[in-house]
Order: structure tokens, then sequence, then C-alpha cells
């Protein structure tokens, strides 16, 4: 009798184990959530007929809480919150960097952008702080929100040319985040054309 209480007894942690391994896979599996991913999509600007020199492009503040590709929402002011089901393809400032390059690039006087090292003969330097990507449901109207700041840097005499700080809202149609993507997309573009008009101010003064 003692023989099989202890055989019972050893056996009893595997039955256990074989139970609970078998009440998992009896359970129903949650569902995965589908996470939709948007991106900044603008039809290419029209080249440069004339050449011109080398900028240099660097990213050098992201304001936190949009440092990520997380999409990002405020419905408090102070508070930010983040789509679950809906990303960015890339953080805000790695998706304004080539659209910014490519308008630049189009901007009379500039014959191309680079964003790494400083080659030779690079007299700009184009610094971007992007201080809001933002879709705000804090106003009356639902909108896209997109602050950035730029300082383009006079290399060759080591001063500070030109700042500004640029400010554009795009109402959003509809709700939801393929509706403030939309909005984002058309925030960029007003955004890019202020800086053309910028840079061929700021330039003009620098030479």
């Amino acid at each position: 009798m003692k023989r099989r209480t202890s055989l019972t007894l050893s056996l009893l942690p595997a039955l256990i184990a074989a139970l609970l391994l078998g009440g998992c896979t009896l359970l129903p599996r949650p569902e995965a959530q589908a996470v939709s991913r948007y991106r900044i999509e603008l039809p290419p600007p029209a080249p440069a007929t004339t050449g011109g020199e080398v900028l240099l492009l660097a990213v050098t503040r992201v304001a936190p809480g949009i440092d990520t590709p997380r999409m990002a929402y405020r419905e408090q002011p102070g508070r930010l919150g983040y789509f679950r089901s809906a990303r960015w393809v890339e953080d805000p400032a790695a998706m304004l960097q080539p659209v910014l390059a490519a308008r630049l690039t189009a901007q009379p006087g500039v014959a191309a952008v680079v964003g790494r090292g400083t080659p030779l003969g690079v007299r700009h330097r184009l610094e971007l702080e992007v201080l809001e990507f933002t879709y705000d449901l804090v106003p009356e109207q639902d909108r896209f929100l997109l602050r950035a700041r730029l300082r383009l840097i006079d290399l060759a005499q080591r001063r500070l040319a030109v700042a500004r700080e640029f400010e554009v809202s795009e109402p959003v149609a509809g709700k939801g985040p393929a509706a403030a993507a939309k909005a984002a997309n058309r925030a960029v573009a007003r955004w890019l054309a202020s800086v053309a008009r910028f840079m061929a101010e700021g330039m003009a003064e620098a030479r």
C-alpha cells in the first residue's frame, strides 16, 4: 500500500504538467491585431534647371514622444496617446528628411543635398528640429499639426545665417489614423513650400 502511494506521489508533478500543457492547447489564442502602416508620399518636385552648391542636411533634434514610428495623437493639452493599430513606416524625422532633401535639390542654387559627413566644398549646413508631428484632437476641429525649426549654418564663416520655426496645421477630414495620414501629407507639402521660400531668402542673404 505504501509503495503504491509513493509511486502515485512521484508521478503527480508529471501529471500536473501534462494537464497544464493540455489545457494551454485548449484555450483560445488571442487574435493578433492587424497594424496599418502609413508613409509620407508626395509627387517628386520638378528638377532645378541650374547648378549650385552642395548642402549638408542634418536632423539635430526630435521632440520626446514623436521620436518613434508610433502614430501620436493628442486629446488633452500636454498629453500624447498612440494608436494601437497604426504606425508610420518610420519615425517622423526619418520620413521628413528625404522629402526635404528632394525639395531642396530642386531649389535653384542647390546642386545636391547630403546627409552625412562634410564633403569638401560644402558651405552651408541645414539643421532640422522636428518639434511636432501629431494628430491634434484638442481644438473643436480635428487637425494634423507639424511644427519644425530650421537653422542655416554658414560653415565657412562659422555663424548662424538664418533660422525660422514653421507651424503648419491641416484639417483632418474624417476620423482615425487613415484620415490623419492624409492630412499629414497635405501639411508636409505646405511645409515644404514654405521651406523653399525660406531657403531662397536665406541662401541669398548668406552669399
